[in-house]
């Protein structure tokens, strides 16, 4: 089997500069994978980010998470599950989706979609939008993509199936897949809930489930969402399950560009490498003098 060295980002929420543009082109990374959400909580702040990505000379690919594209009444709306503000404030949301793919250049967004990255390993891009709970954004997955429906989703990853049989599967999603546990620091735990709860997508669960009942491989499930860092616990998640060569990796380090305790800056993505078959991966931290372990600053 084919090596392979991939770049995980999360969750970006407005962290990129020039620095990544330069340390990632001049690395030796075949692909970049990123989790969405670009802006940061202004308007407008993520459209650094868009124009930093999409300069990037590497292949990129990304799934827009709950923050691309969308906006603050469709964010309060999905919230407090008011039908109204969802309705309203999803006009115009392909129109708006639609100019944040091309804003993105070259950069390839995956949603219910299967890429090769080489003959024996595909991407498969999970549902977008997700931010965990209900179905969201429901008005533009179901005008864009078809879906009503977790049912809906679930047969739309699975008519994915034709384009997977026999391969690798490596899958991207923006909120990661139920199962993962229900306590507040787990992968996908609800750590805004004081009883916890898994927050994790069901549909995304019985897509992974139906690959494994057929002996499809999937080494990797890559997604973000959930932040690291739980604050009123003054801990972070868990952000990687590992058994052999798959693995399970939460990369939502916000914010992704931090200063140590010794105030160096420093900027997180998290690097996948198959070598021989076996996957390996690693939280990288990037400083002024390259790649560093690094202790960060108590909250």
């Amino acid at each position: 089997m084919e090596n392979l060295k991939l770049a995980l980002i999360g969750d970006v929420h407005g962290f990129w500069d020039r620095r990544d543009n330069e340390y990632f082109d001049k690395s030796d990374y075949d692909a970049i994978l990123v989790t969405g959400d670009f802006p940061g909580y202004l308007p407008f702040s993520g459209r650094k980010v868009t124009r930093g990505i999409a300069n990037l000379k590497k292949k990129v690919y990304w799934i827009p998470g709950n923050h691309d594209s969308t906006n603050l009444v469709q964010l309060l709306g999905e919230i407090l599950h008011s039908k109204w503000m969802i309705r309203i404030g999803s006009i115009g949301h392909q129109f708006r989706l639609t100019r944040l793919k091309r804003q993105m250049g070259g950069a390839i967004c995956v949603g219910y979609s299967v890429t090769d990255l080489d003959s024996k390993t595909v991407l498969v891009g999970a549902r977008p939008l997700s931010m965990g709970g209900a179905l969201s954004f429901l008005p533009l997955l179901k005008k864009e993509y078809g879906v009503s429906s977790f049912r809906d989703s679930f047969e739309k990853m699975k008519s994915l199936y034709p384009k997977i049989q026999g391969k690798e599967c490596i899958v991207l999603a923006h909120n990661g897949p139920a199962g993962y546990g229900s306590k507040r620091d787990d992968i996908w735990g609800c750590d805004f809930r004081k009883k916890g709860g898994d927050w994790g997508d069901g549909d995304l669960r019985r897509f992974l489930d139906f690959l494994k009942e057929r002996g499809e491989r999937v080494s990797l499930i890559l997604a973000g969402h959930m932040h690291h860092r739980i604050q009123d616990l003054n801990r972070d998640r868990t952000w990687k399950i590992s058994e052999n060569s798959f693995h399970t990796i939460n990369a939502a380090k916000v914010p992704r560009i931090l200063k140590t305790k010794e105030g160096n800056i420093h900027r997180h993505h998290i690097r996948l490498q198959r070598t021989n078959g076996v996957w390996d991966c690693k939280e990288i931290f990037v400083g002024e003098k390259g790649e560093e372990r690094i202790s960060l600053p108590e909250d």
